[in-house]
């Protein structure tokens, strides 16, 4: 009993201490806005207010927020990330530091005071902490002065309390006690270049159309742009016509100081889900381009907490996002900027942004990029072709084993190394455990036919070669129709099958979204101007289906009697070949005397 009787009264100290701390938070501005506006250096003189105490002279960095209705006031969270391991039950999530530069001669920083439990000694302790100085309730007038882009505030500018208590209920005190320190240092604050004095810019919302997507079919393309603030270009059908709009909001893009990296992959998956695409979306893609690191974000999403709880978050919603019933791919493409020292934060990062594995990209120069981009699109242009082979066969018999080649077996089974096998059920008038081998496809392994008269549709969907993960490379005379009979272990050849009745073979034309989160974080420096040319590079990709390099277009005769616009298309490879049968891909068309390159 004595030691439930302990439980009991920790689980209350503990309940009351998390309801102090959400107390003090809810009554410390939460409801306001505050804008990431970069990282300072935090220079500790004011908890080491002792000679002996560690913290004397500690420096690491903080994030700082901006007031979106107070631009003169800034703050921090100091004591959620100091590097001090030995000290991790001092640290404190819930608590801010509010800083006042309204006057670059009087800078101060409001009361703090925060509780947090010491499970060691089953007791709690409270730091109270007050600046010296009028706004305070002080006759003293020790304020902060603003030096470039430092704060210093001077000698016993603070005045802090360090008691232990053994409940949680012990009000806060509202001056300093007879027992109290003072700081016996220059306490400094070396805020990121440009902030002190600035405007903070107020956080976006998802951009989306005002109007659902009604095109028929195409690639929609909407652009995210991330640094200390979200800019971003709405989701809509990109054409060759409309491409510049794209490529203009891409130039007008300027780096600053700041990462949103995880807020702005946040907004940029909220926005992709929800416009109404074309009912026949086959591809939605989020392809996030970073330095690999966050800072800021959790300035709009503290409930994270830290940002390896955002990070999770993140790769767990892309995981379970699907877009009008198209699974979120996400690729991640990382060049390290000048300030990432830590590889192993560097590909977690990548990795959560990443629906898979082999999606996370690291690049080592903007030539890299280019190529991982280019590739994107290739891999685009491969899947939103599907392949779709119907095949109309006579009833079987129930329990009957039914073998599809793809790959002109005709007489010889054995020569066959693509196939699609199943067992007919005439309960559901379906194939029931279908295999596929040599190939991919989308059916699985239920096929249910569509009656009609003695014959039964079998449709078998999305057939890739396991590969290339291109369309499947089959025509109608290559396929064939073969049942098994168990009594003479063979499989037998179906000869009353005509081909061009009986096989459909369909290349469907899919739309794609695809929304490109670009990383615009001053820590790319000079390479900044390459990425954009990068991006729009991508773009034009995407718009027209066109290369950076040269085709071998010059290698094509043109007819130029044959100037006809109604006239059949012709369609070449890259070196100048003629393909009777395109299938998918990059080619070069030619119409009448006109000729261009298009993705099938």
């Amino acid at each position: 009993m004595g030691i439930q009787r302990g439980r009991n009264i920790l689980t209350m100290k503990k309940f009351l201490l998390l309801f102090a701390l959400t107390l003090s938070y809810l009554t410390s501005g939460a409801a306001e806005i505050w804008t990431p506006v970069g990282i300072a250096e935090w220079h500790e003189w004011i908890l080491g207010c002792q000679q002996s105490y560690p913290w004397n002279g500690g420096r690491w960095n903080v994030t700082v927020g901006q007031s979106t209705e107070r631009s003169k006031v800034f703050r921090m969270q100091p004591y959620s990330n100091h590097p001090f391991t030995n000290f991790n039950d001092c640290r404190c999530d819930n608590v801010f530091i509010y800083i006042h530069t309204e006057d670059p001669q009087k800078v101060y920083l409001e009361k703090i005071s925060y509780l947090y439990y010491r499970p060691y000694y089953d007791q709690y302790k409270r730091f109270n902490i007050y600046q010296r100085c009028p706004e305070n309730g002080f006759d003293n007038a020790y304020y902060g002065t603003i030096s470039g882009n430092s704060i210093e505030f001077p000698i016993e500018a603070f005045a802090v309390d360090d008691v232990s208590y053994n409940t949680s209920a012990v009000p806060t005190l509202t001056e300093p006690s007879s027992s109290a320190r003072y700081s016996t240092s220059v306490h400094k604050i070396v805020f990121p270049a440009g902030v002190l004095g600035s405007i903070p810019v107020k956080p976006v919302e998802p951009v989306n159309p005002e109007e659902p997507i009604v095109d028929d079919s195409g690639i929609f393309l909407g652009l995210t742009a991330f640094n200390q603030e979200i800019k971003s270009k709405a989701i809509g059908a990109l054409t060759t016509e409309n491409k510049d709009e794209y490529c203009d909001f891409v130039n007008s893009l300027e780096t600053k100081i700041g990462t949103l990296l995880y807020y702005g992959t946040d907004l940029a998956i909220e926005t992709m889900t929800a416009p109404a695409y074309p009912t026949n979306l086959g591809n939605a893609v989020l392809i996030t381009f970073t330095d690999g690191l966050d800072q800021g974000s959790l300035a709009y999403k503290p409930d994270y907490r830290n940002s390896a709880t955002y990070a999770a978050h993140l790769s767990e919603l892309i995981a379970k996002t699907e877009i009008q019933g198209c699974p979120l791919q996400a690729f991640s493409i990382g060049l390290k900027g000048q300030d990432v020292a830590d590889d192993e934060l560097f590909m977690s990062n990548l990795e959560s942004l990443a629906s898979k594995e082999s999606n996370a990209l690291t690049v080592s120069d903007i030539a890299s990029v280019n190529k991982e981009l280019s590739r994107i699109v290739d891999e685009l242009a491969s899947t939103s072709v599907k392949k779709v082979i119907t095949i109309s066969l006579p009833m079987p018999s129930d329990g009957e084993k039914i073998r599809l080649t793809l790959d002109k077996a005709q007489t010889d089974i054995t020569t066959s190394e693509t196939w699609i096998e199943g067992t007919f059920s005439i309960d559901n008038m379906a194939l029931t455990d279908v295999s596929y081998t040599g190939f991919r496809c989308a059916s699985g392994e239920t096929v249910t036919s569509v009656r009609n008269g003695i014959f039964l549709d079998f449709t078998f969907t999305d057939c890739r070669d396991l590969e290339k993960d291109t369309p499947l490379s089959t025509e109608k005379e290559d396929i064939d129709h073969w049942y098994y009979i168990p009594s003479k272990d063979l499989w037998q050849h179906n000869v009353e099958i005509n081909n061009d009745e009986q096989v459909k073979i369909e290349e469907i034309h899919t739309s794609t979204v695809v929304m490109f989160a670009l990383d615009c974080s001053s820590s790319f420096g000079d390479k900044f101007a390459s990425l954009q040319q990068a991006a729009n590079s991508f773009i034009e990709r995407l718009a027209t289906g066109k290369s950076d390099e040269n085709s071998g277009i010059d290698n094509i005769f043109i007819d130029n009697d044959s100037d006809n616009p109604e006239a059949t298309p012709e369609y070449y490879n890259l070196q100048g070949i003629r393909i009777i049968n395109p299938s998918h891909g990059l080619y070069i068309r030619r119409v009448g005397n006109k000729t261009d390159k298009i993705i099938l």
